[in-house]
């Protein structure tokens, strides 16, 4: 009886000890931010007299979560989400905050703020993230894809004066998640330069229209 009990113990500590030792440890989560977009240039003078007002950015759908997303160039439709790699907040809380910072630097306008600190402005920046993602390549590389648009409101009679897509596809240096959050910095600072341009030639100086 003691020989059967103590062969019994002897498998019983011998399957534990096999499942300890398959059991793979739990990947790490991974966090990231946007850092400040360097301008590629800065006025000497204001180009546009009045206040900017940048309004929260709309994202719909799994756009809003946290989770960095990502797709494959054999099946564009499927979206899917990072399980272990986060953004620090959602990508338009992030994208926002960038966005101002740029504008601020690059000494567009009188004023820029968000709705939340003014809700009265000379225009309104209505900016909506339609794509934000990596897309997995089948030679092996990688695409980090992003898509805004954006609209410019008029205070005064809330009329919409202008609306466009702004996209840009590049590929980081190499296939890690970092590589395409790095990339995303430089393709949204390309947006913006794009954006800066169409908000002059869209807003006049008093005595230039």
């Amino acid at each position: 009886m003691n020989r059967l009990l103590l062969t019994w113990g002897c498998c019983i500590i011998a399957l534990i000890a096999a499942g300890c030792a398959s059991t793979k440890p739990v990947p790490e989560n991974h966090f990231y931010r946007l850092v400040e977009s360097k301008p590629q240039h800065q006025f000497d003078e204001l180009q546009i007299f009045g206040s900017l007002i940048v309004d929260r950015i709309k994202a719909s759908g799994i756009l809003s979560e946290r989770a960095l997303l990502y797709s494959y160039e054999v099946s564009p439709e499927a979206l899917m989400q990072h399980h272990y790699h986060h953004w620090t907040d959602s990508p338009a809380s992030l994208i926002r905050e960038q966005f101002v910072t740029y504008l601020r630097k690059v000494n567009l306008a009188q004023h820029v703020a968000t709705d939340m600190r003014s809700t009265f402005g000379d225009y309104h920046l209505r900016v909506e993230l339609k794509k934000f993602e990596r897309m997995l390549l089948e030679n092996g590389g990688v695409e980090v894809r992003v898509t805004l648009r954006m609209e410019i409101i008029s205070d005064g009679d809330r009329r919409p004066l202008f609306i466009h897509d702004y996209s840009e596809i590049n590929q980081p240096d190499n296939t890690s998640v970092l590589a395409s959050v790095r990339t995303m910095n430089e393709v949204l600072s390309k947006i913006y330069s794009r954006i800066v341009v169409d908000l002059i030639n869209t807003i006049s100086k008093p005595g230039e229209n």
